[in-house]
Formats: C-alpha cells, structure tokens, sequence
C-alpha cells in the first residue's frame, strides 16, 4: 500500500484510492470521509463479518436474549399495567386528535 494513510479524507480521495483505503479500514483503523471539508461518515471495520449481528448485541449488553438460548423465538410478553389504556384505546385517542 503506498498510500500515506490519514484519519480524514475527502471523498474524491476515496473514490479514487477506494480499494486501498477499505483494506486499511479492515484492518482495524478508522476513517472520516468529508465532503467540501465536512465530515460525511466514518468508515469503520466490522467487528466479525461471521458473527450474528443478534449475538454481537446481546453481548453487547444492548439487547435482551431470549431465556432458553437454543430457542430464538422465546420471547416473553409485557405484562399489561392493570388500569392502563390498551393500545388500541390509544391509538383511537390520538386518531381523534388529528380531526
């Protein structure tokens, strides 16, 4: 690679070096893409291109997996908040609103 590799480039730099600059990317560094000097994006490495993206979040802590982890779909339901309105009770509310 005989690209100098910066933090930032424009995004005509990027058209024309692309390649180059993704494998840089994918090899664990970052970079901001501007465009007319602003910042536009970042390009980042994905983590694990073979991990699922579900699994990657629940460790993250970002997301609740299921309690039997061999069952995808064993979601529990919310209780309901007794003397709440239901949804549906809502969402006519709110349609009333709008005439």
């Amino acid at each position: 690679m005989g690209l100098k590799k910066p933090s930032e480039i424009g995004i005509r730099e990027l058209r024309q070096n692309a390649s180059e600059y993704l494998t840089w990317v994918g090899q664990g560094h970052e970079l901001i893409v501007t465009n007319h000097g602003r910042p536009a994006a970042r390009l980042v490495p994905i983590d694990d291109p073979n991990e699922d993206r579900i699994e990657a979040l629940i460790r993250s802590g970002r997301l609740i997996g299921p309690e039997d982890p061999g069952n995808p779909r064993d979601i529990k339901s919310i209780p309901a908040v007794s003397g709440a309105a239901s949804s549906q009770e809502i969402l006519d509310e709110l349609r009333e609103d709008r005439f």
